[in-house]
């Protein structure tokens, strides 16, 4: 038992906890149990995480939002704090129906790309509103519940390193997913909501051809692009076949600084939509599986790289990061 849940089985693992399903012993209703875990850990540590977890749980209480996943309760279970969240029946992350489609040729459609997108700018409009940023929007953290009608629901989940805008626009830590970061997550300023939407534009990318910018490259060439003011992400769209407003649109989505991006959740929006009319997309063009290499990208501009390395490369450890690591579990 924890705190009046009858925890049930382990449904998920990570670096920093672990998942149950549970049911409330009162009155039978399931809920998802996230424990985070300290043992073994420094004190020091040990109480970064406390305040991360605790930062989790204020920011999801106070979302009330369809697209995004309800918390019930914060307590403590074994020692260390846990969220009892709703438990998302029939459903699977975007990350793995993205692997299933991959497996089966078929992709996602332009009226189910639409779909999805649509409903995760409405949650994240409504976490905005409330001054929240997510700051590690990924296919993991997106869950796709079938409803009536075989009808898709999208699901936020994990708003644990979420930033309150009413703390200031700078962060500690640079933490994140590297080919979902926006450039400011590695400069640490300047956070806020464009930093969810230049997320949203890779995930754009990704649903419309079946790979992101980014996907095919070692994790320091990742960081050298995305804070090189010379380079120009529209290339890799050209190469991909898409149209001229489609370049157009991501040249402005993933610019490396925020002001030049789209400037609301609104704009945005308009904007995406744009890409989804069939006028716009070249017919010829069918979505390919998400491991299809992207061609080279243009060489960054050397100098600047070289200045930003000798600023941040040391703090970041950026020489020795490799493909697939995910910033959201460390703090380097």
């Amino acid at each position: 038992m924890a705190d009046g849940y009858l925890l049930l089985e382990r449904i998920g693992s990570g670096a920093f906890g672990r998942v149950y399903l549970a049911e409330q012993s009162v009155v039978g209703v399931r809920a998802a149990i996230k424990v985070l875990t300290l043992d073994d850990v420094p004190t020091d540590q040990a109480t970064d995480r406390i305040a991360k977890f605790q930062g989790e749980a204020r920011a999801m209480s106070q979302l009330s939002h369809p697209n995004i996943v309800r918390v019930y309760r914060y307590g403590v279970f074994q020692g260390g704090p846990f969220l009892a969240l709703e438990f998302i029946d029939d459903a699977r992350t975007l990350a793995d129906e993205m692997d299933l489609r991959e497996t089966s040729d078929r992709w996602f459609s332009l009226d189910e790309s639409r779909i999805i997108l649509t409903q995760l700018l409405d949650a994240l409009d409504a976490a905005h509103d409330k001054g929240i940023v997510h700051r590690d929007i990924k296919p993991e953290n997106l869950m796709l519940q079938q409803t009536a009608g075989d009808q898709v629901t999208v699901r936020v989940l994990d708003f644990g390193i979420a930033k309150f805008m009413e703390e200031g626009d700078t962060t500690q830590h640079v933490i994140g997913t590297p080919i979902y970061m926006a450039p400011e997550q590695l400069h640490q300023r300047k956070i806020g909501p464009q930093t969810d939407l230049y997320a949203v534009a890779v995930l754009v990318c990704e649903l419309l051809t079946g790979c992101p910018p980014f996907a095919t490259k070692k994790v320091p060439e990742v960081f050298r692009q995305k804070v090189d003011p010379y380079h120009d992400p529209g290339e890799e769209i050209v190469s991909l076949g898409l149209s001229a407003r489609h370049v157009t649109f991501f040249r402005r989505a993933l610019a490396v600084e925020p002001s030049d991006r789209y400037a609301s959740g609104a704009a945005f929006r308009e904007a995406m939509l744009d890409l989804f009319a069939p006028s716009t997309f070249p017919p010829n063009l069918i979505p390919a599986p998400k491991s299809k290499p992207l061609p080279a990208a243009p060489p960054a501009n050397a100098a600047t790289f070289r200045n930003w390395l000798a600023r941040e490369g040391e703090r970041l450890a950026v020489t020795e990061l490799e493909i697939g690591v995910d910033l959201s579990d460390t703090e380097n």
